[in-house]
């Protein structure tokens, strides 16, 4: 036998057995539960067929013998009166549960009925002259017994078996005829009363057929001869045999026993397929090793986002052409970070940001050369190695086309994201001779480069010490948040009318030391850079709710509560959920407390913001748009955003009396807010040409060192307590800037 002849015996044959040994098992367990079905199926229906049975039996005995009593009482009072009939048959219909109605007919015209409600039309109804009921009733005279007909269609309408007695006077003195007495039983209450309606609800079928008159009868349900069922037969006195069917209306095993046979074969070729994978020549597994090694050697070089090599690639190249480069070799290193990538992924779905690496790796390899290395070393940063250049004009050339080619709106999702990219600049050998140096020292310049709001930065010796100083206001205040040290000072916001105390402006102070407060251009950029300004923000709102529950306890009237929010926070979808947490906890009105926020927070996320800020207004808080004016899109803002407070802002009302064009502006701000409806307050009043001149233009609020500098909680009660008692309350100058 040749070596082929024993492999395709093996290959095929074996498999081949074990699925007919599977198909011969699988028969022989399928009959064994199918006979054991139709078994247990045959016990339940003969149970039921016996007691419902017993039931039919005994309500049908119950009705003739009524017939009975009615012969009797019309053999002993052949003048049986309308009255004196009705008292027996009421007594009768209510004994016996199957009985619709009974009947005398006199005569054989119908004459008599009970109840009589709703079968008025039989009454005068000759029974010896229809048709349809002679031979039943010329059966029961001729025989002087009772007979059992039906069912069809009475004179009433329903469907009904019909029970009548011949009542003959004067037995052995001519045998008179008198008439009928009869019983009619409606099927439907007849099915309700026995008990086969809740057979039917069960879902069991049921059929009754008798052959006791010349003509057959049957009701119920069609029973299909492949239904299991039992039939039990029901002698009637007098009246033949009823015979009782009842089935499942599963019963049928036929569809599962095809659906077993179905499965069994899909077995048993799933098996043979199965063993015949298992049988075949290893060498598919040996194929499928190494298409894996190739695989995991593709990626242990390539990032699968973008595309791009990895940084192991980056780093093993980069390492590998080191050692052609001569001692005054100069290379240019570009870092490229997304700086808002968290926010950008925090929006879109993943399918989405397949395609924003995707973009990202096409610019980047549209303007670097082929030599230049390029790869994705993190998931919002990139790396472009540029040899050989002529000079650094030419990687500041570069870095500025990336730029402005990755510093772009990107629409997905139905949503438009502003995507944000920074550059930091290495050099080879004056700045790092290795990629780890280097990558570090172009992510400082990077870090350094944020403090000026630049977006291109060169690496400096001296960003290092500036870098460590950041690091060390970082873990600074990573100490702060976790002891809590962020506190407020609240400014009074007063009526420029009246000038009373209308609210205050929650503002964030950290207090370091008991005497040493530091104010927020110092951190505040920091800890937004460092992910705790949702911590932080969401301690600062609790403190001002807190406060303003404080505020209008002592003053005796709502007090308006203004809390700024950083853009940062919008990206937390919990926003809304713990500024509403924090005013209910409380119990003050939503509307005395005003959320302020700033334009920058429109230019990425939108779709975010606008849905935020639409659940802040409807549950009632107020939105002011701090600083207007200074911004490119504030009339667009306005249009499209629910904002019901402006904040104009301090370099607009530091000379709105020395400088026209800040008159016109601060008036047109003014004018523009009245026409929506909306709130005005001036920002950094100092004088009181400043507050009158707002008077004048019926600006609402007045927020400056003329009325109050930011003071701490106990300096505001203080402000309060002499408001409540109409005394002054402005306090010296602080020497802090204004908009801090």
């Amino acid at each position: 036998m040749s070596e082929s002849f024993r492999v395709g015996l093996k290959t095929y044959l074996l498999p081949l057995i074990l699925s007919l040994l599977t198909f011969f098992v699988g028969t022989r367990f399928i009959d064994l539960q199918t006979t054991l079905w139709s078994r247990d199926q045959a016990d339940i229906l003969e149970a039921l067929a016996e007691q419902q049975a017993i039931n039919i039996k005994q309500q049908i005995d119950s009705a003739l013998i009524s017939l009975e009593i009615l012969s009797d009482q019309v053999k002993k009072n052949p003048d049986i009166s309308r009255e004196e009939f009705e008292v027996v048959a009421k007594t009768v219909v209510s004994s016996i549960k199957i009985l619709s109605n009974v009947q005398l007919a006199r005569n054989g015209v119908v004459s008599d009925i009970y109840p009589l409600a709703g079968n008025e039309a039989a009454i005068g109804h000759n029974l010896l002259m229809d048709d349809n009921r002679r031979a039943d009733v010329l059966k029961a005279i001729n025989s002087r017994s009772l007979v059992l007909s039906g069912p069809y269609k009475t004179v009433q309408g329903p469907i009904a078996l019909i029970a009548r007695l011949p009542i003959f006077i004067g037995e052995g003195q001519g045998n008179g005829f008198w008439g009928f007495a009869t019983a009619m039983i409606h099927l439907d209450r007849f099915e309700t009363k026995v008990g086969i309606s809740n057979l039917v609800d069960s879902g069991f079928l049921y059929r009754i057929t008798t052959k006791v008159s010349e003509r057959e009868f049957a009701f119920g349900d069609r029973i299909a001869p492949e239904l299991v069922s039992f039939s039990r037969e029901i002698h009637i006195n007098n009246n033949g045999v009823w015979t009782l069917t009842v089935a499942s209306k599963g019963s049928s095993n036929l569809f599962a026993i095809r659906m077993a046979y179905g499965a069994l074969i899909i077995i048993c070729m799933l098996i043979f397929y199965i063993n015949f994978q298992l049988f075949r020549r290893p060498s598919r597994l040996i194929s499928k090793l190494d298409s894996a090694t190739k695989e995991l050697a593709r990626l242990e070089y390539n990032d699968e986002r973008s595309g791009l090599p990895n940084l192991h690639y980056f780093t093993d190249m980069f390492n590998k052409n080191k050692s052609n480069k001569e001692s005054r070799h100069v290379g240019g290193l570009l870092l490229i970070k997304i700086d808002n990538f968290k926010m950008l992924r925090s929006v879109f779905s993943s399918e989405s940001l397949r395609h924003v690496y995707q973009d990202i790796a096409s610019v980047l390899t549209t303007i670097t050369r082929k030599s230049d290395l390029i790869a994705q070393v993190g998931e919002d940063s990139f790396v472009i190695y540029i040899d050989n250049f002529t000079s650094l004009n030419d990687v500041w050339i570069c870095a500025n086309k990336i730029s402005k080619l990755l510093n772009k709106q990107l629409s997905f999702d139905d949503r438009i994201f502003q995507q944000h990219c920074l550059v930091g600049i290495c050099l080879f050998g004056q700045d790092g001779t290795d990629p780890d140096h280097l990558l570090k020292r172009a992510n400082i310049a990077i870090d350094v480069g944020v403090q000026s709001n630049s977006n291109i930065n060169f690496f400096s010796h001296e960003m290092e010490s500036q870098f460590l100083q950041m690091m060390e206001l970082e873990m600074q205040l990573e100490k702060a948040t976790a002891e809590e040290e962020f506190i407020l000072h609240y400014q009074p916001q007063v009526d420029i009318e009246t000038m009373q105390i209308k609210g205050f402006e929650a503002l964030i102070r950290w207090q370091k030391q008991p005497n040493e407060v530091i104010y927020p251009n110092v951190f505040i950029s920091a800890i937004e850079r460092m992910g705790l300004i949702n911590t932080i923000g969401y301690s600062i709102i609790k403190q001002a709710c807190q406060a303003q529950a404080i505020f209008t306890n002592v003053l005796g009237r709502n007090v308006g509560m203004s809390i700024n929010l950083s853009p940062s926070q919008f990206v937390d979808p919990n926003l809304f959920a713990v500024i509403k947490e924090n005013i209910l906890s409380i119990g003050s009105p939503p509307n005395c407390f005003t959320f302020e926020i700033t334009e920058s927070l429109f230019v990425d996320n939108s779709a975010n913001v606008m849905d935020t800020l639409n659940k802040l207004r409807g549950f009632g808080v107020h939105i002011a748009l701090d600083d207007f004016g200074t911004g490119y899109s504030s009339f667009n803002v306005l249009r499209t955003l629910p904002i019901t407070e402006l904040k104009i802002d301090k370099s607009f009302v530091d000379n709105v009396t020395l400088n026209p064009v800040d008159e016109g502006i601060t008036t047109t701000i003014i004018k523009l807010a009245k026409d929506l409806n909306m709130k005005v307050v001036a920002e950094g009043i100092e004088t009181t040409t400043q507050h009158e001149f707002m008077k004048t233009h019926n600006c609402n609020l007045g927020q400056g060192y003329l009325y109050s500098k930011p003071v701490s909680l106990d300096k505001a009660l203080e402000l309060l307590y002499q408001e409540r008692e109409h005394r002054p309350h402005r306090l010296s100058v602080d020497p802090m800037p204004q908009s801090i």
